[in-house]
């Protein structure tokens, strides 16, 4: 029988103060600095017995020999973080907004803990300017809006290392690795005093409008590029590792989203809104920190594609008299040639396809009657 137990605890604490005016009915302005702390720590137990006098009794504490037992102290991080915006508009026709916020993890050396992060952002209400009386019945809402800024990404681990996440940048060595019944430790981790914030510029172009009242729709252009991208950079396994995460290259994502809603059905007893949207995102590596590829044990990184590339062997399907699979040669020698091949051995890698999507999307739907609602969603 096995029990475990895990124990997390945060603390967050924030401070803000607001300030809000209006100056002859025209002018609004708001503003907000603050102050805040972020403490996360995990810690768990897990033991196994076997040999139970009795099956039924569940409880750990009648097991007559222990079989395994783990555990770990605390292990966590924190953040602190200075934060400030300011908002002006006009008339609620001219709008205008700025923010900073400078953050310090305990996830980096403290050579390269702070970040500082910033946005600045305006808009136009077009619909409430005097030349667009006369559309009004048609046009009842336009806004143009453009905004740009920056914000960072800490290191973060994908498998149950939570060292690799939470210290990152130290050289670990880990206890309780026995050898032939005796005490030992070993090195579990490479660090990287180096690391630093993963930064992303943000460029957002939008139009919001709405017709009749009734169908209203958004229409987004982005474009965000990343610098400091972290990533596990390959090691020789000489060194015992075989990669270590280090910030290296850019990477560039733009696209368009569109967004579209409308009142279908509008009165008393019965009403239905829909809204249907659509994304499209093509993204590209500007570069890998002077190396033109990073391949690993199904994908590439290669400057100019996709971040996302498998690198595979073609498969060419099954040989119906044999039953054995087929591979593409793809001999890098002889661009185009489609030989194909039983023997796995002789057919090369490739840069393949991408699993990012052309387009996506979804489309929602709520609909209500009297006192009964029903709302349904399909995404693609």
């Amino acid at each position: 029988m096995s029990n475990s137990f895990y124990q997390y605890d945060q603390l967050v604490w924030k401070n803000n103060l607001s300030y809000y005016t209006t100056l002859n009915d025209k002018h609004h302005i708001d503003a907000l600095v603050g102050y805040e702390t972020h403490e996360y720590k995990r810690k768990y137990l897990s033991g196994s017995v076997k040999d139970f006098p009795n099956v039924d009794k569940h409880q750990i504490s009648n097991g007559a020999n222990i079989s395994g037992l783990s555990g770990s102290g605390d292990v966590g991080w924190r953040m602190i973080s200075y934060l400030g915006n300011a908002n002006y508009n006009y008339d609620s026709k001219y709008y205008l907004g700025a923010s900073a916020r400078i953050d310090g993890s305990s996830k980096l050396h403290r050579d390269s803990r702070w970040g500082t992060f910033w946005s600045a952002s305006a808009a136009w209400r077009v619909s409430s300017e005097e030349f667009i009386e006369s559309l009004r019945d048609i046009l009842s809402d336009l806004r143009l809006r453009v905004s740009y800024g920056s914000n960072g990404t800490l290191p973060s681990s994908n498998s149950s290392n939570i060292y690799l996440e939470y210290y990152g940048y130290m050289d670990l060595v880990g206890f309780g690795y026995a050898y032939n019944s005796k005490p030992g430790l070993r090195e579990i981790q490479l660090g990287n005093r180096d690391l630093k914030w993963e930064k992303n510029y943000n460029l957002n172009i939008g139009v919001d409008f709405r017709l009749f009242d009734r169908v209203g729709a958004t229409v987004e252009y982005y474009k965000r590029k990343t610098s400091d991208l972290l990533m596990d950079k390959d090691l020789s396994m000489v060194t015992g590792f075989s990669s270590i995460l280090t910030n290296i290259g850019e990477v560039e994502n733009q696209g368009v989203e569109v967004d579209i809603n409308a009142d279908i059905v509008r009165n008393k007893a019965l009403t239905w809104t829909s809204s249907l949207n659509f994304g499209h995102n093509k993204n590209k590596i500007i570069n890998l920190g002077g190396q033109e590829q990073i391949i690993g044990s199904y994908y590439i990184r290669k400057v100019g594609h996709a971040y996302h590339q498998y690198y595979v062997k073609e498969f060419a399907g099954i040989n119906p008299e044999s039953g054995y699979p087929q591979y593409y040669i793809n001999d890098p020698d002889n661009p185009g040639d489609r030989s194909i091949t039983e023997d796995q051995n002789k057919a090369n890698y490739i840069m393949y396809k991408s699993p990012d999507p052309k387009l996506s999307g979804g489309w929602s739907n709520s609909l209500r009657y009297k006192w009964f609602d029903l709302n349904f969603m399909f995404t693609y």
